[in-house]
């Protein structure tokens, strides 16, 4: 049967760490009776109740976003931002979602700008740079000795921009270290017109192989493919997203998709802790006027550990760069 546009994405992306047979043995096991009760766990009705024979398109998804953007919302470990009601120096993450990431796979942030901001607003696309700059290692993992810490990331904006970023290895990392990365480590480099969808995850480093890390390399290009799917989406139907659970449930399918694929790779690296954020351009804007650089963001491990890195974000006007 031919699969739909949906369909095809997502084997796609299997197909980049799996052999043929291995994606024909995860349809065998769906398949298998015995694994009804674990599927109907799985997935919601609408997918779990559909028969072989019934595909499942991009429309489709489209049309039950409010549905499960609510249910992503509803979670611990998604939070939706308004910069303009933050205090200069108030931190974009709150206590109690910092706490939540250590209880769940990984977090959903939503960065959305002025309340008043209408669809359609100031169409052409802005020139703007997202810069890793220094991480603080709150709380070191559990584990003997000291951490080996690098960071991957992937972003897509609605104009086609795309970027995967990894970083090298920060060593003897313990609780109270301070590392700055490398001039040119951006998270993001690029036009955006109104959208703008983005991954970073932290690992522990345990001596893994180089095939490892192309793998891995790999797979970020597919997320970052799909960061742009989903900006471009978003572009095409402004005016119904932004700030809606619509906008949670785009973002929490590529924290979704992310996580899947990494559970997919075998590899001997500890994922501390990752998350999905996506950004309005108004709340890059905004974002990039605050005094002191307070875009801060946690990853919080738990056992494996807790770290916070500073983000800084530019509007770049020609060869001008305003923070």
């Amino acid at each position: 049967m031919e699969l739909t546009d949906l369909e095809q994405l997502l084997v796609d992306v299997m197909g980049s760490v799996l052999a043929e047979e291995e994606v024909a043995e995860f349809g065998r096991i769906y398949q298998e009776e015995a694994s009804a009760s674990a599927v109907a766990e799985l997935f919601p009705d609408f997918l779990a109740g559909r028969s072989l024979t019934e595909g499942f398109s991009a429309e489709e998804l489209v049309a039950d976003f409010p549905r499960i953007g609510a249910e992503i919302a509803a979670q611990p470990n998604a939070s939706l931002v308004r910069v303009d009601k933050l205090a200069p120096d108030e931190p974009v993450d709150t206590e109690e979602f910092i706490e939540a990431l250590a209880t769940y796979g990984g977090g959903i942030t939503v960065v959305v700008g002025a309340e008043a901001e209408a669809p359609g607003t100031d169409s052409a696309p802005a020139d703007i740079a997202l810069l890793f700059r220094d991480f603080w290692c709150k709380r070191r993992s559990g584990e003997l000795g000291k951490d080996e810490i690098y960071w991957t990331s992937s972003a897509g904006s609605d104009t086609g921009h795309k970027r995967e970023y990894t970083s090298g290895e920060f060593g003897s990392v313990v609780t109270g270290s301070h590392r700055w990365f490398p001039e040119g480590s951006y998270l993001f480099k690029g036009d955006v017109r109104r959208w703008l969808t983005c991954n970073i995850a932290c690992w522990e480093a345990d001596h893994s192989g180089s095939g490892w890390y192309s793998d891995l390399r790999r797979g970020l290009r597919d997320i970052s493919d799909y960061c742009f799917r989903t900006s471009e989406d978003l572009e095409a139907n402004s005016g119904e997203y932004e700030g809606s659970n619509a906008w949670f449930s785009l973002v929490g399918l590529v924290a979704r998709l992310f996580d899947w694929l990494l559970g997919l790779l075998t590899n001997e690296d500890d994922l501390v802790k990752e998350r999905s954020i996506g950004f309005t351009r108004s709340a890059l804007e905004a974002l990039a006027a605050r005094p002191g650089g307070y875009n801060h963001w946690g990853f919080n491990g738990g056992g494996g550990g807790h770290h916070e890195i500073n983000i800084m974000i530019h509007r770049r006007l020609g060869s001008i760069i305003r923070p």
